[in-house]
């Protein structure tokens, strides 16, 4: 059978027998042979089908105001001498990230988030003849002309799918270079931020589990025992110590609302 009596058969099938027109009473083998038959439908499209692939290469630059491309070196050959001397130092301070040239004009987005989707493509061959591809939306059976894409032809993978077939979903991520300072609170003075002095230390105390009595035990900052929480909720203080009796009477606030806590949720 030739590909295109084949298509011309695969095509009539499946119009006079789509799935909803199956039931209950359909028997066994008529399941079987059209999803048999979708099967090798989806075979010979995929067989006889060219597709062509492409990173965004740029993508992140463009989001931080930056265009990807070849740079002349930094230098100032008509310049005074001391002048020429300063360009210099920045010429060789830069060295080789001289790479991309500044977009004033375009919005800056240093968190790369939400949804994109394919407006305009432009393919350029080696020779550096471009071809403008028109990107649409589909509209029922229209046939696909050879200047134009469809957006619901886009495929992404999973973990970039959104929630339309042509939008393509990003995740959250940190596109310009960042750090993650954090500021710790005094663990014994709210108002007070943390130094290099032991006293200022964020760490209000530990917890350790005891997987042999199923109890949650409770230390002090530096590490003194309080007590425990029984596999009931219940306040305990360990054997021989002389600590609160109650979880009220634990002197670090941050410390005693957490074991409250913890207690009220068993209760």
């Amino acid at each position: 059978m030739q590909r295109n009596n084949r298509e011309t058969f695969f095509h009539a099938f499946f119009r006079a027998f789509p799935p909803q027109t199956f039931d209950k009473a359909t028997p066994t083998t008529h399941y079987q042979s059209w999803y048999f038959l979708m099967a090798l439908f989806a075979y010979e499209r995929l067989h006889h089908t060219s597709y062509m692939s492409q990173a965004l290469d740029g993508f992140n630059q463009a989001l931080l105001m930056y265009k990807t491309g070849f740079q002349l070196d930094i230098a100032d050959p008509i310049g005074y001498p001391e002048y020429q001397a300063f360009t210099e130092k920045v010429n060789g301070a830069i060295g080789t990230f001289n790479h991309a040239s500044v977009l004033p004009n375009n919005p800056f987005y240093p968190i790369r988030s939400g949804a994109l989707k394919l407006g305009k493509l432009r393919i350029v061959d080696t020779f550096g003849i471009k071809k403008e591809v028109e990107v649409i939306r589909r509209r029922g059976g229209e046939e696909l002309p050879l200047n134009r894409l469809y957006s619901t032809d886009t495929i992404a993978a999973e973990t970039l799918r959104g929630e339309t077939y042509h939008d393509i979903q990003l995740r959250p991520r940190f596109v310009q270079p960042a750090r993650i300072n954090f500021r710790w609170l005094s663990s014994v003075d709210d108002a007070l931020e943390m130094t290099d002095h032991p006293v200022s230390s964020p760490i209000f105390g530990w917890l350790l589990l005891n997987e042999i009595d199923e109890s949650l035990m409770i230390y002090d900052q530096m590490g003194k025992a309080l007590g425990y929480i029984d596999k009931e909720g219940r306040w305990r203080v360990f054997p021989g110590h002389s600590g609160p009796v109650l979880p009220a009477g634990i002197a670090n606030d941050h410390l005693r609302r957490l074991v409250v806590w913890i207690c009220g949720k068993a209760v």
